[in-house]
């Protein structure tokens, strides 16, 4: 069966080719190294947020779909207090 792998991070790059493969379970298994792989080659995640492969079929036929997410917590842009620690209870 011929597997197309979707890429979407904020730009869409269908997959105009495909891949045969003889199972799901190895569309499966392509599916996650092709996101591993653009994880750790492409650090875009970090301005878009989100990185999706869409597996379908000949026919566009959406079969799953591998999400990666990355958050950066709000403590991160956060001001930072300039009193130190031990002063704290002063300042209450």
């Amino acid at each position: 069966m011929q597997y197309f792998f979707n890429i979407r991070d904020g730009v869409d790059s269908p997959d105009n080719e495909g891949v045969e493969l003889h199972s799901l379970d190895l569309a499966y298994a392509l599916s996650l190294q092709l996101t591993a792989d653009l994880l750790r080659d492409h650090h875009s995640i970090w301005q878009r947020n989100d990185l999706c492969v869409e597996v379908t079929d000949s026919a566009g036929l959406t079969l799953f779909t591998v999400h990666a997410l990355a958050l950066i917590a709000p403590a991160i842009d956060a001001p930072r207090s300039t009193v130190p620690p031990e002063r704290m209870h002063q300042h209450a």
